[in-house]
């Protein structure tokens, strides 16, 4: 964890604002789900900002933990990847997540940033996604869907699937 007070670089909101997914869009996604006779099923990034690799124009310097004795006294490191506690990390978080569920084949819908739709199998029923920061729910009518997003995104992120929406 970085401190992100100590940070000298003052940002607007919107560059460290990350959009989640707005309450109708959350509410519309779990109705559909209820109305095609589907669960929604949970999704946490594991360490989420710890994926995203920090831009050549954002250096940050840290010191390092005084549990680590290969670090000499007054050494500081460089990130190259965001940490939580930083400003900006869950903005470069979402750029990562964002990249990634299009390279899986979803796209964005162009009234709420936060939810993803698109057909990942050719012939089978469409696939649904909502994102709250690190934590997102989807569904499809296909379990064949399901299971084809749970292995196409498992090898762009560390993700953990949870199982059925609890909470």
């Amino acid at each position: 964890v970085v401190l992100g007070n100590l940070e000298e670089t003052i940002w607007s909101k919107s560059d460290v604002h990350t959009p989640v997914i707005r309450k109708e869009s959350d509410r519309l996604l779990t109705t559909m789900a209820i109305e095609h006779g589907r669960i929604q099923k949970q999704v946490e990034g594991k360490s989420a900002f710890w994926h995203p690799i920090l831009p050549d124009d954002e250096i940050v310097i840290v010191r390092p933990p005084p549990s680590r004795p290969i670090s000499k006294p007054g050494e500081y490191w460089p990130l190259w990847k965001t940490l939580y506690g930083l400003h900006r990390s869950p903005k470069h978080w979402h750029k990562t997540l964002v990249a990634a569920l299009i390279k899986v084949g979803l796209s964005p819908c162009k009234h709420d940033p936060c939810v993803f739709t698109g057909s990942l199998l050719a012939g089978e029923p469409p696939f649904y996604l909502g994102i709250y920061v690190d934590n997102f729910t989807y569904f499809s009518d296909s379990d064949n869907v399901e299971k084809a997003f749970e292995q196409s995104l498992s090898m762009e992120l560390q993700v953990d699937f949870i199982g059925d929406v609890a909470w």
